[in-house]
């Protein structure tokens, strides 16, 4: 059975045996970080773009590893880094840099007047 789903915003949308897919998926990586080399070929030649519009250390962090192991190429921003300082909208930003990559990680709330920003690639929304 395929995951028939494209994003991971609200866990809600999920069915009981998604959610169990999903464990079960996560179980399997198990073994992957018991041995003495962590990587599997995955996402190689992939680049993930995260977003953290707050400080994150411990979920940045463990994206990082997360997509390390997943041998995938890594572009974090966010904060004051980003061009909204400039008064460039986070729609614009957000579809620009994952332009660059095979997806992106919206991490953080959206703020209320943020739009999706691409639909055309998976979002992973993790925030209150």
């Amino acid at each position: 059975m395929g995951f028939p789903h494209k994003h991971l915003i609200d866990i809600s949308e999920y069915s009981s045996d998604e959610i169990m897919q999903l464990l079960k998926t996560a179980e399997s990586f198990k073994e992957v970080n018991e041995r003495r080399i962590k990587q599997v070929p995955t996402l190689k030649g992939a680049t993930i773009v995260n977003m953290f519009n707050e400080p994150s250390t411990r979920t940045r962090s463990s994206f990082e590893i997360a997509e390390k192991r997943l041998s995938a190429n890594s572009l974090n921003f966010g904060g004051s880094s980003t061009s909204s300082v400039k008064g460039e909208s986070l729609s614009d930003t957000v579809e620009t840099l994952c332009s660059f990559g095979r997806a992106c990680d919206r991490c953080g709330r959206w703020q209320a007047s943020a739009s999706h920003p691409s639909a055309a690639r998976p979002v992973f929304h993790l925030g209150a």
